[in-house]
């Protein structure tokens, strides 16, 4: 097989490579059409030669016509009403400093400016090169003496993508439906014409230096002093400050920014679905000044809609295209009127913060609003929320594969099999039911937190952590500050094994294994996965029988052993704490409270097996 036309080699692999036919090459403003080729095999690059030929075919003739219709050499501008556009000398001069110190980026990324001048190529490169200065020097000719050709046509074209790049410019000033606009407003503007020169320049001396270190062998100098900044350590662009030129990119940064300093990263993840919204629907080169009210009430909309878990259901997908497979899926979109509240109520508060900002004038989305169905009436009997668990349930809970011989404690955990294994599923039920411990509170328990007073054992719920983590790890939390205290274990815990369990693991947290996964804390795949355990028992009663339902039993057992309210109140980590915390001293209260706890009974429950269990 003949090599392929265009396909060629040099010291940084394989590229594609088509000279522009002189007759169009001001039209097109470049003198070859270049593509690299990457780690594609010869196979396939042979098969890119072929319609890169066909492709740039299509250009020339495209190019023809173009040369042909044109009358005479001018640029074809046209108006855009309402552009107000205004540019400030040292927002110039920063635009092509950042043009120039990107340009330089992408030769380093390239692999810099050094070449081996032992490549069979070498002198066709270098020629290349050579050739690239020449037409780059003679742009810049034309556009000092004011010529206006393809080139500079080229060059306005760049120069204005820059401004929208950077805000100084919406995309619908430069684009319609039929192709590019150049607005006659920046067009004629002086500073914008100072800008194109300045980014002739810029290109002037990329040009020479990669000629001069092609023929020196060596790193090149830097001739235009203009640009002399933009190479030095840490240059960034300066962000315009004018109001008006922030974007939803801003501020999504800035709000995101401010909130990672005030919240969790529990909390903060659910800003993340609106900060995508925001992205995939407006997008982040928007000016927040274009943001309307009616925009604002489409994205409220589609917050009502948005599949629950969406991120990890429909990772590939965008948040509509998420909401079409749903209802694909289950004939209808998902209605999630309370989560569309909370995260228009975060859209809200983050226009609010462009306000105090002083970016926008006023908040396009405080008028908004969901309206959803009528609300029920409360309820009026205060045991209709997490109701506990009947002992015939408990009796099927404990006495399932989990706990008399499973699979493993994964996807077999309600498969009978030969296996006991003691880690978080099997720990987690037990703790919440002779402790009440929430859940997380739990899961997040570390070795240190099992402590001894007055030789009785207990749990001390903190926020403290004994070891540093590796930092993508999460964090021990609370639910509140009352949350923090000291829960004696029940005789009942001891006799099945935990303490002698807990002794023989390594220090830090007690269930690793309940973080493993992308959750920011190890209680959100641990509740899906009960879920599933108590529906394989036929248990489960969505927001009524649940894992907290353990802490209700618990509750329920204190009272019904006649514990008074201000140990149940200190036990179960209540917002009254505070007052029984004043009357008793440290070491004290742990034994008090072991007198109060230890009454707790479960009558019929018989758990015998789990201490056998142990042996």
């Amino acid at each position: 097989m003949s090599k392929p036309r265009y396909l060629t080699k040099d010291t940084k692999g394989r590229k594609l490579r088509r000279p522009v036919p002189q007759d169009i090459q001001k039209y097109v403003g470049k003198t070859a059409w270049v593509e690299r080729l990457g780690s594609l095999s010869w196979s396939d690059a042979v098969e890119r030669a072929h319609l890169f030929a066909v492709e740039t075919d299509t250009e020339i003739k495209r190019y023809r016509k173009e040369a042909q219709r044109a009358q005479s050499p001018a640029l074809h501008i046209v108006d855009e009403p309402g552009c107000n556009f205004s540019l400030m000398d040292h927002e110039v001069d920063q635009l092509a400093l950042v043009y120039f110190h990107r340009r330089e980026r992408d030769a380093e990324s390239e692999g810099g400016y050094l070449l081996d001048d032992n490549d069979p190529r070498f002198n066709d490169l270098l020629s290349d090169a050579q050739h690239d200065l020449g037409d780059a020097l003679n742009v810049q000719k034309g556009v000092d003496i004011g010529l206006v050709d393809g080139s500079q046509k080229s060059k306005h074209w760049t120069c204005l993508n820059l401004l929208v790049k950077h805000g100084y410019l919406g995309k619908e000033a430069i684009l319609t439906e039929n192709g590019k606009r150049y607005p006659t407003e920046v067009i004629s503007n002086q500073r914008f014409q100072r800008l194109c020169k300045l980014i002739v320049r810029a290109d002037v001396e990329r040009a020479r230096r990669v000629v001069e270190a092609m023929e020196n062998g060596q790193h090149p100098s830097l001739s235009d002093s203009f640009f002399a900044s933009a190479l030095k350590p840490g240059f960034e662009l300066e962000q315009p400050l004018n109001r008006s030129r922030k974007t939803i990119g801003d501020l999504v940064r800035s709000y995101r920014a401010r909130r990672e300093k005030e919240v969790g990263s529990s909390r903060l993840s659910q800003h993340n679905i609106v900060f995508r919204v925001l992205e995939e629907e407006l997008g982040n080169a928007t000016l927040l000044t274009n943001v309307a009210r009616d925009q604002c009430q489409q994205l409220a909309d589609l917050f009502v809609h948005i599949p629950p878990h969406v991120s990890q259901h429909y990772k590939s997908k965008k948040l509509r295209q998420a909401v079409e497979a749903y209802e694909a899926i289950n004939g209808n979109k998902p209605n999630r009127v309370s989560e569309g509240r909370k995260n228009l109520a975060i859209l809200q508060k983050a226009f609010d913060h462009a306000v105090r900002q002083e970016w926008i004038d006023r908040n396009p989305a405080s008028n908004v609003e969901i309206v959803g169905p009528k609300r029920a009436a409360k309820y009026s009997n205060s045991n209709d929320g997490y109701q506990p668990f009947s002992t015939e349930e408990l009796q099927r809970i404990f006495s399932a594969p989990l706990y008399t011989g499973c699979l493993n404690d994964e996807h077999g955990a309600t498969r009978s099999g030969p296996h006991i294994i003691k880690r978080h599923r099997y720990w987690a039920p037990l703790l919440a039911l002779w402790t009440g411990m929430r859940m997380n509170e739990i899961l997040q328990l570390e070795k240190g937190d099992l402590r001894q007073a007055d030789r009785i054992w207990y749990v001390s719920v903190n926020d403290t952590e004994e070891i540093d983590y590796e930092p993508d790890t999460f964090v021990k939390r609370l639910k509140n500050k009352n949350s923090e205290r000291d829960i004696p274990l029940h005789p009942e815990l001891i006799r099945f094994g935990f303490i002698d369990w807990a002794d023989k693991q390594d220090k830090g947290r007690l269930f690793p294994e309940a973080s493993q996964g992308l959750a920011d804390k190890p209680s959100t795949m641990f509740s899906k996965r009960f879920k599933t355990f108590l529906t394989s028992l036929d248990i489960l009663v969505p927001r009524k029988k649940v894992f907290h339902s353990f802490r209700s039993n618990f509750n329920d057992a204190l009272r019904e052993a006649g514990v008074p309210q201000e140990f149940r109140v200190a036990i179960n980590g209540w917002t009254e704490q505070n007052a029984m915390d004043g009357r008793y001293g440290k070491g004290y209260k742990v034994r008090q409270l072991y007198e109060e706890i230890q009454k707790v009974k479960y009558p019929s429950l018989d758990l015998r097996s789990l201490y056998q269990a142990e042996h």
